[in-house]
């Protein structure tokens, strides 16, 4: 088996399995693992992501919290509050520097 992976912030995530590799499929940035597939659990709240161990050469699942409506509601008003705040302070430098 062999794992086409994408290095990201969050680990080696997956992208393409195949089982039987051609010689072509495998000059690929990948690695080739030594273990059998993972079976994801059901998590609540939670999305399987497959990963891979490069130096363990594993397939693994890490659970991730979906990006839904309310997750990105929660981030805005809390960058809408950093940024009234900023703001503020903004304005109280220009008025004290008026004087």
């Amino acid at each position: 088996m062999f794992a086409v992976y994408l290095e990201t912030q969050q680990g080696m995530v997956v992208t393409t399995v195949y089982m039987n590799p051609t010689p072509e499929q495998m000059k690929t940035s990948g690695v080739e693992i030594d273990s059998g597939f993972p079976t994801p659990n059901a998590v609540a709240g939670m999305v399987p992501v497959l990963k891979v161990d490069v130096e363990m050469k594993q397939l693994y699942f890490d659970y991730e919290r979906p990006d839904t409506i309310a997750s990105r509601v929660q981030e805005l008003q809390k960058e809408n509050t950093e940024l009234k705040l900023a703001l503020a302070e903004l304005a109280e430098m220009v008025a004290g520097g008026g004087k």
